[in-house]
């Protein structure tokens, strides 16, 4: 079953030019997105959404009448998570480092790579691991769904490891 994705850098020129390309040589069937519904809603409001990768993919699943997948957990339900991961001592000393503000910006990943202690890179790294857990699920339902369709998913670069790595056969 046909199944294609991209691996981006959001925001960056090649990686919108690397979508457009894949989109119009591949013309998926469905279109996976490493978005939300809250997150496509923000996308939509956003001034600079002409350059997003994410949005060229939005697009043209509206324009071409692809099924859009939006294959992201909702960011609160992610921040729910990782906290009760992290427990009460760690939460603490993550709470030292960041500012209540930053806090909230740390799981939208603006601070996510330049975190440094122990405990933030085991937040990283957890919330990294079940959002990839969660895409390898989304695909595998999509492929299940969609047989003999043309699959696209449109995912940052920091989930190639752990997808691909998800998808091998046991």
């Amino acid at each position: 079953m046909p199944l294609r994705f991209v691996w981006v850098s959001h925001y960056a020129e090649e990686s919108l030019d690397e979508v457009k390309r894949v989109i119009k040589e591949y013309k998926p069937e469905v279109i996976g997105l490493e978005l939300d519904e809250a997150g496509l809603e923000k996308l939509k409001r956003y001034r600079k959404r002409e350059g997003s990768e994410l949005y060229y993919g939005y697009q043209y699943a509206k324009r071409a009448g692809a099924t859009l997948l939006l294959t992201d957990q909702d960011k609160k339900k992610q921040m729910d998570q990782a906290l009760k991961m992290l427990g009460s001592l760690g939460l603490l000393k993550l709470g030292l480092l960041f500012s209540v503000k930053n806090l909230g910006r740390l799981f939208t990943g603006q601070r996510l790579r330049k975190l440094k202690v122990d405990d933030s890179q085991i937040l990283r790294q957890h919330v990294l691991v079940n959002r990839d857990k969660e895409f390898i699920k989304q695909i595998r339902d999509a492929q299940a769904r969609f047989k003999g369709k043309r699959l696209l998913f449109i995912f940052g670069r920091a989930h190639k490891p752990g997808i691909v790595k998800g998808l091998k056969p046991a």
